[in-house]
């Protein structure tokens, strides 16, 4: 009750509301949902431009080339890494 989710100009959503006014800037916000399932990922601020979520499908493959569609090549390094 206390977080309103409004969109922006270009429709993205914004945490708004009274608590809003005692932070140095807004939080951004990504949410996606599929399914019945609903997920969301905040960073703070500017530092955390181009923060996003996406939820799909289990039926919905991307196929060989999803890990390129899906990370950045650091992101890719660092999968990579981890698996190793």
């Amino acid at each position: 009750a206390d977080i309103e989710i409004l969109p922006d100009a270009e429709g993205r959503p914004i945490p708004s509301g009274e608590w809003t006014r005692q932070l140095p800037r807004v939080p951004v916000l990504s949410l996606s949902h599929a399914g019945g399932v609903a997920v969301a990922v905040v960073g703070d601020g500017d530092g955390a431009a181009g923060v996003g979520v996406d939820d799909e499908h289990t039926d919905r493959r991307l196929g060989e080339d999803g890990e390129k569609l899906a990370f950045t090549s650091g992101e890719q390094a660092l999968l990579d890494k981890a698996l190793a």
